[in-house]
């Protein structure tokens, strides 16, 4: 595995474990803006949020700024850090099982005994995160109300497919009937996560 292929192992078993529910929020913010600067680049690609943007929103943008402050264009260092973060929440390099319409992403920390629907549910959020419509497709497919279901985060598809940017996949779930105002932990809509990349696209598939 090479090192591309090591830190989106990481990546989508970081985004499913339950591991993850116990991090600090700052812990989760270095998270996010590691993955921001290694994926898109040092600086955010949108203005910095006014006086008026929500919490989470500035938080998220700050967390950016500072990691692309700290590497640069070094994304393969921000990779790297990444990678070591998991690692300590207790990430194996190749445990993430990747077969049939995604794998089950599983932490020696997550239930032991997983019915079927549960191994289903687990892989929508990853596939949304990637953008990977026909993964998605099959896994409706198989059960249609996971199309709403939401995480430890209460991030549900739409709002990783709208985070990542990524339109076709947001067009997609929501003409599946995917809940546009559906809210996060945080209080967010996927509209919302979508904002601070500016992404016209994406935020005008979803305005309410």
């Amino acid at each position: 595995m090479d090192a591309t292929e090591h830190f989106e192992d990481a990546a989508a078993w970081l985004s499913s474990t339950p591991a993850a529910a116990n991090l600090s929020n700052d812990s989760k913010l270095e998270i996010y803006g590691l993955y921001k600067v290694a994926t898109v680049g040092p600086e955010p690609d949108c203005p910095a949020p006014s006086f008026f943007s929500l919490p989470a929103t500035k938080a998220k943008w700050n967390a950016w700024k500072a990691q692309g402050e700290k590497y640069g264009e070094d994304a393969q260092g921000a990779k790297e850090k990444y990678i070591e973060i998991s690692e300590e929440i207790g990430y194996q390099v190749g445990k993430t099982s990747k077969g049939g319409v995604g794998g089950v992403v599983v932490s020696s920390m997550s239930r032991t005994d997983m019915d079927s629907e549960e191994e289903l549910h687990e892989p929508v959020h990853a596939r949304a995160m990637d953008g990977d419509i026909q993964a998605l497709t099959d896994i409706l497919k198989s059960d249609g109300d996971l199309i709403n279901s939401q995480d430890e985060f209460g991030m549900s598809p739409l709002h990783y497919a709208a985070d990542r940017g990524h339109v076709d996949t947001v067009r997609m779930l929501l003409d599946k009937g995917a809940d546009r105002s559906l809210q996060d932990s945080e209080g967010l809509t996927p509209f919302q996560l979508a904002e601070p990349m500016q992404n016209e696209r994406v935020l005008n598939l979803l305005r309410p």
